[in-house]
């Protein structure tokens, strides 16, 4: 997916890296997120996942947590991170950054139970059908425990105008009424919705524009535009088992 360039020949030895290529999804990654973009991206979901996580120490699930990105400030924070990713090249990162509960584990595979949160930041997009993924929310999750996620909305502004560039763009969106009936049958109520990334930057930009657009959106309230928000942070509490 990323290039190989000269200033990641001295990360070949560190752990999580294959074929010479560095686990690209780090925090510590140019290509990845230590870049504007990424940078930005990581402020609005950590603020916004502490905003509901709960006083320290919770237990708490990354799905698809990959090496720790936002798993790292929770630990640092005391609370008590499992996180399962299917990259074994990100679990070794994860476990390097102080979460010891790092496991390589498909979704569908993980069976433990009550937890008090879980989080699934970046990773619906992956899937055609976001129901697997709320209802093993539900399932390991204790009854009011917090469910805490992302999503990329198919009605905003910026999604249909990277569908109509043809740039090979296909990530799964969902909209918010796909998202919020898939909640309501498994047994969540939402608590709090936030819209984010309205500038055209695309991953790893380090453009000073990513900077500039992040004051506008804040300055403007665009985050409470839900309907047009390119990405939507939810944050939901278990009211009940889902129906079998």
């Amino acid at each position: 997916m990323a290039k190989v360039t000269n200033v990641l020949t001295k990360e070949l030895e560190k752990p999580g890296v294959q074929n010479g290529l560095p686990y690209l999804w780090d925090a510590d990654n140019p290509r990845g997120y230590a870049n504007r973009v990424g940078r930005y991206r990581t402020k609005i979901e950590t603020d916004f996942l502490l905003r509901h996580v709960g006083a320290p120490s919770q237990r708490v699930l990354d799905m698809g947590g990959g090496s720790g990105r936002l798993g790292r400030e929770l630990v640092t924070r005391g609370h008590r991170v499992t996180l399962i990713d299917k990259n074994p090249e990100a679990i070794a990162l994860a476990k390097g950054k102080g979460i010891q509960h790092a496991l390589v584990s498909d979704l569908a595979d993980f069976n433990e139970s009550n937890f008090d949160c879980a989080v699934c930041m970046e990773v619906i997009e992956y899937f055609t059908d976001c129901s697997p993924v709320i209802s093993k929310a539900n399932q390991v999750l204790k009854t009011g425990g917090t469910f805490v996620f992302c999503i990329l909305n198919s009605k905003s502004w910026r999604f249909r105008l990277r569908a109509l560039s043809n740039d090979g763009f296909n990530a799964n969106a969902f909209t918010i009424e796909e998202i919020e009936s898939c909640l309501k049958r498994h047994g969540f109520e939402v608590t709090e919705r936030e819209g984010f990334q309205w500038s055209l930057a695309r991953t790893a930009s380090d453009s000073v524009f990513v900077d500039i657009s992040a004051r506008i959106e804040k300055s403007l309230g665009l985050q409470k535009w839900l309907s047009q928000s390119p990405w939507l942070l939810y944050a939901c509490r278990k009211t009940a088992d889902a129906a079998v």
